[in-house]
């Protein structure tokens, strides 16, 4: 039976806070001897010095509407935007709040290169989404989201966010989340010593949302000490039902400016997240063939008979849960036909628009409660900044993440509207259900506890040669960095599955699918989902329970210890900006093996046995160059690479850990600053690479059918069912982006790109597997297969099809990557009405988008050999959003109070167009569309915020 292996793995945690401060107290004290120079800041009582004393702070107050005025994103050092030669976007506070954005994932779609994360030919079930936080950046998948430059564990909210920046590129500088086509770090909010503030915040929305959002700044000694607390409730609906997002989450921080030259972080977070999130494409349709074939019904139970309109489940084993009927083995029973496609059956045959009988309607998330997600975290971040010397700067950080996640989930290449052709249940009864549509899932439970612990020192130093001339300029003046970092992840995954734990004698290991439970819920009129339990289940000589059988356990241990000396220097009156750093990574991987015992099940995450400890070394380097050939023009020019740790989560069909990840890139273009800073903006060409990519789109349906063929050859060697392989990508393309504040009362944001991804390689272990395994099954080639679902009678059918699918991936190598958008613009502009007049306090804004046709497959020679010259597109697609708001100051119990209301129409022209996202070709040569990307709604959104 099921048992929950994870003990607390809180005894892997440092006693990391204890230490830290005691390791600080002789380095403050000591530091208190240098004497600071006066500044102004220092004079003024109404500044902080908290900001004032250190270059490795960045105050969102600087920023003007959409314009950013400095970043940390180019070297960890406070820098001006227009001197750094990497690419990024930097989101302000203006812009989260016009757009509406509550996380990362409102903002990625506005952005150069950029979208937000849905299936793709590396995910085909769209797992990644609803499990993870991921996004795309110029055709990389990317899941390097940071806070304060420390890896986060916990998807981003706007609830305590000041500033996110978004790099495009590989940049080296950047420890944790190397990432070839880009990175998001967010600025979280610090408490400010210098004055009380209070904001509250309530959303409501047409799909059933609710947030709420407490934001207060408490200032405990003026200018020495003060405390933030921001709270998040967020319930958000969607217009596909059912689902759910709920967070709820809680934030402090402290600031802490002992002596003058000293000052401490604190940051304290605890967040719980309860999810139900669609798959983001419509669902499959097994029920529409029968529906053609004229419905028919089988009259007989276990009967073979053939019959264009339905086919049979497995021969050897299928255990049904249907409510109200109680468990059955409904081998040999039958269901509806899909479509048979060059000689194999095709699941992935999308429901949409043109299906002829829509039992369900588009915007159902079939699954039901058949997908669910909790995520527990909590996180510590302590920051201490010191002023050793004028121009000398320590920082030493520290911060500790836990998570616990849960995920109950099914296999999404099943997704799909079935139906019930037989007239007898497998018993030979009257079937109550013949005839009805349902929906079937074969359930998994993930457990996943993880804690991240992250340490980091950076020494900086800044000597000025200004009072050195050349060509009749000031030499200028270098910045220099050193740093220190320490990444340690431990993870503990145990995967179960629900399985007869009493197995029918001729399949005795219950990590077989045949033993796998099923659960089955019939559209009766009632829910058009899966509403069903997961209760256990007796009777019929099957008796069902959580097992560990999914797949291997994980005990990783990873550790990333890195070093890293960078510089900038800014010469001849800012004439020239020159940043260059170098880096070095020691990897440190230990992992546990795992052996299945009698029964098929593995032993708990904290069994096994210990593996030999892997190591790698990556020499990281970035440099670039921004000439200033004007005050309103700039030429850069950027080149980084980019060294990632193995991922001991993903193995090769061999169980081989994945080989490190290598990335480069080189941006180069203009930027430009025009009207006195009213418009800035940059163009510039881009080329980004990365090897050992992950690519699980290899599997497709050669996983089942290799599963099928050592079915009937040898059981022992079936692989692991989680494998998947690499592949070489390169993206080149353009990218422009403008940032407007015209006047006073407007402020405009616009970019456009173009993305080219090119497949360079793929496959180098799958290919090997099978060349080598191909005379194995060969030899059997006249051996019949024991499942009817294996799309042949013998093992040398099956082998022809692992060849034809073998040809198709070689056939694709070196060609554009389907389902990318290669064309993309965004635009957001925001107007605000004359004060003076008789609209005084309103605004109305409005955001465009519109994206390329996707390539979504290809044509075929001879309906038969993949024609990689002939692409097959998708649809454009363009989105409107559009807001009123209305902000005007009052007054409340002798306290000023400014309110600002805004009502936003997302999706203005509610376009239901469903996107297209897969394709391929039938028997004659039509296009047939595998997958649909789920279509939004219109939908009507409500906030109200309080500012004091």
């Amino acid at each position: 039976m099921k048992t929950r292996a994870f003990r607390s793995i809180r005894s892997f945690r440092p006693a990391l806070l204890p230490a830290f401060f005691v390791a600080l107290c002789p380095v403050t004290v000591l530091a208190q001897a240098v004497p600071a120079p006066a500044t102004a800041a220092a004079s003024d009582p109404a500044k902080s010095e908290t900001i004032e004393l250190s270059p490795f702070v960045v105050s969102p107050e600087d920023d003007t509407g959409y314009a950013p005025a400095e970043t940390l994103s180019g070297t960890r050092l406070r820098t001006q935007t227009k001197n750094v030669a990497s690419a990024m976007t930097i989101i302000t506070p203006d812009f989260l709040h016009d757009i509406g954005a509550t996380s990362f994932f409102d903002v990625v779609d506005f952005l150069p290169s950029t979208f937000s994360y849905g299936s793709n030919e590396g995910d085909a079930t769209a797992n990644g989404l609803r499990t993870g936080s991921p996004f795309y950046v110029r055709g990389y998948r990317s899941d390097s989201l940071s806070t304060n430059f420390f890896s986060a564990g916990f998807p981003v909210d706007s609830y305590n966010t000041s500033r996110m920046t978004f790099t495009r590129g590989p940049n080296s500088i950047l420890f944790g989340i190397g990432n070839p086509g880009g990175a998001l770090d967010v600025t979280s909010n610090r408490a400010e010593p210098t004055k009380n503030s209070y904001r509250a915040e309530v959303r409501v929305d047409s799909f059933d949302s609710f947030r709420t959002a407490l934001d207060a700044n408490l200032v405990l000694r003026p200018r020495k000490l003060a405390l933030r607390l921001d709270l998040l409730h967020d319930d958000r609906g969607s217009n596909i039902k059912p689902s759910y997002n709920r967070r709820d989450s809680a934030y402090g921080t402290l600031t802490w400016q002992p002596l003058r030259n000293s000052v401490f972080h604190l940051n304290a977070e605890s967040n719980h997240q309860r999810t139900q999130i669609p798959r983001p494409y419509e669902y499959y349709d097994w029920y529409n063939l029968w529906a053609s074939s004229g419905a028919p019904i089988k009259a007989v139970a276990r009967n073979t008979a053939a019959n264009p309109g339905w086919e049979f489940q497995s021969g050897n084993g299928y255990p049904v849960v249907i409510p109200g009927i109680g468990v059955m083995d409904w081998a040999s029973m039958a269901f509806g036909a899909r479509p048979s496609i060059r000689g194999a059956r095709e699941s992935k045959l999308s429901y949409g628009l043109g299906t002829p009988n829509r039992v369900v309607p588009l915007d159902t998330n079939l699954v039901g409660n058949g997908d669910r997600m909790t995520l527990d975290n909590e996180n510590y971040t302590v920051m201490f900044q010191q002023r050793l010397a004028p121009t000398l700067h320590l920082e030493l950080g520290g911060r500790h993440d836990h998570g616990y996640r849960f995920n109950r989930e099914t296999d999404g290449n099943v997704v799909a509207l079935q139906v019930d052709p037989n007239a007898q249940l497998p018993n030979g009864t009257p079937n109550p259900n013949v005839g009805r549509p349902y929906t079937e899932i074969r359930p998994t439970e993930q457990h996943i506890a993880t804690d991240i612990n992250q340490l980091r020192a950076t020494l900086t130093y800044e000597k000025d040669f200004s009072h050195l001339r050349v060509f009749n300029r000031p030499l200028g003046r270098v910045s220099l960095g050193g740093l220190y970092n320490n990444e340690a992840v431990h993870q503990f995954l145990e995967q179960y599955a629900e399985t007869n734990e009493t197995p029918l004698s001729a399949v005795r290991d219950l990590s077989d699918t045949r033993n796998f439970v099923r659960r089955r819920w019939y559209f009766t009129g009632a829910e058009n989902h899966f509403a069903g339990d997961f209760a256990p289940v007796s009777g019929n000589g099957i008796q069902s329970g959580w097992e560990r059988v999914s797949s291997t356990p994980r005990n990783n241990f990873t550790r990333t210890v890195s070093y890293s000396f960078a510089g900038q220097a800014l010469l001849l009156d800012d004439l020239i900006a020159l940043t260059g750093g170098i880096r070095r990574d020691e990897i440190l991987v230990t992992q546990v093996n795992y052996v299945k015992d009698a029964r098929g099940v593995w032993g708990d995450a904290h069994s096994g046995t210990a593996a030999p400890a892997l190591e790698a070394v990556g020499r990281p380097y970035l440099y670039g160059v921004v000439v200033n050939v004007s005050p309103h023009l700039g030429l850069f020019y950027n080149r980084a690479i980019n060294f990632r740790a193995f991922n001991q989560s993903n193995r090769t069909i061999y169980g081989d850990l994945i080989s490190p990840q290598a990335g480069r890139g080189l941006d180069t273009g203009v930027k430009f600053n025009l009207l006195d800073q009213k418009i800035s903006g940059s163009f510039d060409y881009f080329e980004t690479q990365q090897t050992n990519l992950l690519d699980s789109s290899l599997r497709g349906r050669k996983a089942a059918w290799m599963n099928s063929i050592w079915e009937v050859v040898n059981p022992a060697r079936r692989p692991d069912t989680s494998w998947t392989d690499l592949k070489n990508q390169k993206t080149y393309g353009v990218e422009f982006q403008l940032v407007a504040n015209a006047t006073k009362n407007l402020r405009l944001m616009a970019n456009a790109s173009r993305n080219i991804s090119v497949l360079e390689a793929h496959g180098a272990a799958l290919f090997k597997y099978l060349a080598e395994n191909y005379p194995t099954w060969q030899a059997a080639a006249a051996t019949r297969l024991t499942s009817s679902l294996a799309d042949g009678a013998t093992v040398g059918d099956l082998v022809q099809r692992i060849q034809a699918e073998e040809s198709d991936d070689r056939r694709v190598i070196g060609i554009k990557q389907s389902r990318v958008y290669e064309w993309q613009t965004n635009f957001v502009g925001r107007y605000q009405l004359p004060r003076e007049g008789a609209l005084k306090g309103f605004a109305v804004g409005s955001t465009f988008r519109w994206r390329s046709a996707p390539v979504i497959g290809f044509y075929r020679i001879n309906n038969a050999t993949l024609d990689p010259s002939r692409p097959i597109r998708g649809r454009s697609s363009t989105n409107v959003d559009a807001w009123l708001e209305y902000g005007r100051p009052c007054t409340l119990a002798g306290r000023k109070i400014h309110w600002n209301a805004q009502l936003r129409v997302q999706n203005l022209f509610d376009d239901r167009t469903l996107q297209l996202w897969q394709a391929d070709v039938d028997n004659n040569g039509a296009v047939y569309v595998q997958q649909r990307r789920t279509p939004g709604e219109r939908q009507y959104v409500l906030s109200s915020t309080f500012e004091f």
